[in-house]
């Protein structure tokens, strides 16, 4: 899309960017952590939700883009 308003794939890559970053800080977490089982669950539990809302606006942007495509009949 070239309208900068409404770039949806560009909206879409930095979420997905946002949400790599998360996965690296759990991987890091996990392998740093000296802490007790339940702080690691708990954070564990929050960065993963945070991840499933990213990835869900990721699909919501990527359906935007597909439907503004095929509105213009670029598909």
């Amino acid at each position: 899309m070239t309208d900068a308003k409404n770039d949806y794939l560009s909206a879409a890559a930095a979420e997905l960017s946002m949400q790599q970053a998360a996965l690296i800080s759990l991987i890091e977490y996990w392998h740093n952590s000296r802490k007790d089982e339940e702080d690691r669950r708990l954070v564990t539990e929050n960065l993963l939700y945070n991840l499933e809302g990213g990835l869900e606006r990721t699909w919501n942007l990527l359906e935007q883009e597909s439907r503004y495509r095929m509105a213009r009949g670029k598909q």
